[in-house]
């Protein structure tokens, strides 16, 4: 039995290495950028007016309505897809439903709920799509972004280094039950997963795709999170290095990190349907934020690109819906029904 799973260990290894040795070809060839043929029709634009938006983060598309964080008031808002306002919860504390830092907002595609990390409190929230609190979990401030799956666990990335991937949680109690292994050897340097600031967005049918702010690679995982398809970007930036920085603290030399200088802007958002993942790449683009790469999302195939209509911050897709954020020069938010080929 013993030798058994040690062969299994060793064979799914080698199907992580093979994974990666065939998206280093892939990347090697280099694909110039095409037309991808998605056609879009406005739904409406949000402009704010210091009244409606503020300072908005983390957009989310779901079946009926539009999810973001209202950073400036700690509140979750709703829009429809008429761009009415909702529904708005929260406010800033500690208490139940109250939020301090938000760094992620995620959709369950099973139920509708919304996950809420909140940095701030150490803790994740779980609302209904009404915004009514459900539950809440405690969660170590080590982590960065998270994602509820499909078989009601939910997974967790690091933003503070360390050196690991992707951590998994049982979905009743919030109890760690699995690591999931790197998929690049980046992350044998400790402080890659910090430099490299990792996107993470569930896909309808399970899977998890993620990309990174600072580095162009690409992983999409399949339900049972193993193996992964792993790629780089048709337009690669350099892995980003983390640099070490001298503090003071009580009379003490601390060492701490921060991403080098050099480092450059990849991906600012990620999000995916049942068949594509879209990216909203910056790399070489030379109006950072208005182009979208398309992949297909079962082995990250590229199928082209298109252009939004102008500049975005983050972008998020529900079946023939997308939404999209702007901050500069005033918060803005848009929606289109798309017509994809």
């Amino acid at each position: 039995m013993a030798m058994r799973r040690d062969r299994r260990l060793v064979e799914l290894a080698l199907a992580s290495v093979l994974v990666i040795v065939a998206s280093s070809e892939v990347a090697a060839q280099r694909e110039p950028r095409r037309p991808y043929a998605a056609r879009l029709s406005p739904l409406f634009s949000l402009v704010s007016d210091d009244r409606v938006l503020l300072s908005p983060v983390h957009l989310v598309a779901g079946d009926s309505a539009i999810y973001l964080m209202e950073m400036a008031e700690r509140q979750l808002v709703a829009f429809s897809y008429d761009g009415r306002r909702l529904w708005a919860v929260g406010r800033e504390g500690s208490g139940p439903g109250e939020h301090r830092v938000i760094t992620s907002l995620a959709l369950d595609h099973r139920t509708g709920d919304l996950w809420q990390y909140d940095l701030g409190n150490g803790r994740i929230q779980v609302r209904a799509r009404d915004g009514r609190l459900k539950r809440s979990y405690p969660a170590r401030r080590t982590l960065f972004k998270v994602a509820p799956l499909a078989d009601g666990r939910f997974a967790g990335v690091p933003g503070g280094g360390g050196g690991t991937f992707l951590h998994v949680y049982d979905g009743a109690s919030g109890d760690e039950v699995q690591q999931v292994p790197p998929p690049l050897e980046e992350y044998a340097d400790p402080m890659f997963s910090f430099a490299a600031s990792a996107w993470v967005a569930p896909c309808p049918a399970g899977q998890l795709v993620i990309g990174y702010a600072y580095a162009s690679y690409l992983h999409a995982l399949p339900s049972q999170l193993h193996p992964p398809v792993v790629r780089d970007a048709i337009d690669p930036v350099t892995p980003p290095r983390s640099v070490e920085v001298p503090l003071r603290e009580g009379g003490r030399t601390l060492v701490g990190h921060r991403r080098a200088p050099d480092a450059k802007r990849a991906t600012n958002s990620i999000t995916c349907d049942r068949a594509r993942v879209l990216v909203l790449y910056v790399g070489s683009t030379s109006e950072p934020g208005r182009t979208v790469d398309v992949y297909r999302l079962t082995d990250l195939a590229y199928l082209g690109s298109f252009e939004l209509p102008e500049p975005v911050l983050s972008i998020s897709v529900h079946g023939d819906r997308l939404v999209a954020l702007r901050l500069d020069p005033v918060p803005a938010l848009f929606a289109w029904r798309v017509t994809w080929p």
